[in-house]
């Protein structure tokens, strides 16, 4: 069960690996702050940041939609999070991100077989997504505040608006993220447009353990006018740590 699982990770277990579709949750200072109401939105999310950085682990799965599926490697190493998508084409995309990380970007296989750098607001075809979805830069934005607490899988959350900086390309003009208040760990966000309608839902369906640490086991990706949702699924049995 996702409950009993996010309820073995609460504050009494400091130190444990918390992570989810590669975003970490460490109880921190900042995390106790904001829980007496004393810490900022942005706070909070840095330390979710910063407990990602102490994680070196590689996760393989599929993005799956409909009849449609393509195979996903992420690995990440001190912040850095690299991820490889493998087009059934044969055209595999890299994406790089994580602050101060090398290479950041999209690269993608052109027609002619040739790398090429996108923007992370483009789609990633067939799969009701974009690149921004898989590379989680929104959780950079400055501009953090927390509106609000919520309870989510039996454990309290904040909810945290992010709006995008000038000079961003995205097609959110803000998103709404919900931090589990125990270990600081990513479960859900709301992406919205310029006007406020809803873009795009994610969720954290269900959770698992790889190598001691706890991961996100299947994460819910939902497009405001599609029926059909996008899943993220990553693979138990192909899933390990990196040597440090």
């Amino acid at each position: 069960m996702v409950e009993a699982v996010l309820s073995d990770c609460g504050v009494a277990n400091v130190g444990r690996r918390c992570f989810l579709a590669g975003l970490a949750g460490v109880v921190s200072t900042e995390l106790v702050r904001a829980a007496s109401g004393s810490a900022s939105g942005r706070e909070v999310l840095d330390a979710l940041i910063a407990g990602r950085s102490q994680i070196r682990q590689t996760l393989k799965g599929q993005v799956r939609k409909g009849s449609e599926r393509m195979r996903f490697e992420m690995t990440l190493a001190g912040g850095q999070t690299d991820v490889q998508l493998f087009g059934k084409d044969g055209r595999n995309t890299r994406i790089v991100s994580g602050r101060g990380s090398k290479g950041i970007g999209v690269t993608v296989a052109g027609d002619d077989g040739k790398p090429k750098t996108v923007g992370f607001d483009e789609k990633v075809l067939g799969f009701g997504l974009i690149y921004e979805d898989i590379a989680f830069r929104f959780l950079e934005w400055d501009d953090a505040k927390i509106e609000a607490e919520e309870s989510l899988l039996l454990g309290k959350c904040w909810l945290i608006r992010v709006r995008r900086p000038k000079g961003v390309r995205s097609p959110y003009y803000s998103v709404l993220i919900w931090v589990h208040q125990g270990h600081g760990a990513f479960l859900k966000s709301e992406a919205s447009g310029e006007k406020g309608e809803l873009i795009r839902t994610m969720t954290v369906r269900s959770i698992h353990q790889v190598d001691g640490a706890t991961t996100v086991q299947t994460l819910r990706i939902e497009t405001a006018g599609e029926a059909t949702p996008t899943y993220l699924e990553v693979d138990r049995e192909m899933s390990s740590a990196l040597p440090r």
